[in-house]
């Protein structure tokens, strides 16, 4: 692209460590660098052109917010990647008839999550795979929290913003997240959910939450 002296941008979803051997003058050569997080702007080269761009879909819909009872429908609505910081949730709500734990979409993450629950015997975790992008707005009207929990193990945990941070206060629902990351503190600072230190125990802090 840059030999050929033809126009192009730049879209920065996600961090990748081989993204430190792209060469500067590329992101610089770039009409634009689009990124998804403004944690993303320190990992480039100084003098480029950075565009704030995320994927939200405005539409308009019929749309009212209606209390959840119990049990609290936990949703998480997207890709399902992270093991680890999900089966903290179901091993610690599993089997908790206060709550229902909802995956909605695929991810590396879905088979051993599946398998745990079972090896478990709960029946409030539930799996409904690949959806379409239209059927996601009944997902968040049934939801009384959105699952954004992620650790802050890496560095594209700590500064990645999701699309559910935008989704979720659109539609009016809260977000559970863990302290530690630039999501976190854009859940504190605008009051849109709960957020947990990492231990912390789900059950009391929610029920405290909504209190």
């Amino acid at each position: 692209l840059f030999f050929k002296k033809i126009k192009f941008s730049i879209d920065y979803r996600d961090y990748h460590f081989l993204t430190k051997f792209t060469p500067g003058f590329i992101y610089k050569s770039a009409n634009f660098v689009a990124i998804s997080s403004p944690g993303y702007a320190s990992l480039l080269p100084g003098g480029c052109k950075v565009l704030l761009s995320h994927n939200f879909i405005f539409e308009k819909i019929e749309y009212r917010y209606e209390k959840i009872d119990k049990p609290i429908n936990i949703s998480c609505i997207g890709a399902i990647r992270d093991y680890e910081v999900n089966s903290r949730l179901i091993k610690h709500l599993g089997g908790n008839e206060s709550y229902l734990i909802v995956f909605y979409g695929s991810g590396v993450a879905v088979d051993g999550l599946k398998r745990l629950s079972v090896d478990l015997g709960v029946r409030n975790v539930l799996f409904f795979g690949f959806y379409e992008k239209k059927e996601e707005w009944t997902f968040y009207k049934k939801s009384g929290l959105i699952n954004l929990l992620r650790l802050p193990d890496s560095l594209n945990n700590k500064i990645a913003l999701p699309n559910r941070l935008y989704n979720s206060p659109f539609y009016r629902v809260p977000i559970l997240c863990y302290q530690g990351t630039l999501l976190a503190n854009y859940v504190e600072k605008y009051g849109i959910g709960l957020v947990l230190t990492v231990g912390e125990d789900f059950d009391r802090a929610i029920k405290n939450y909504f209190s």
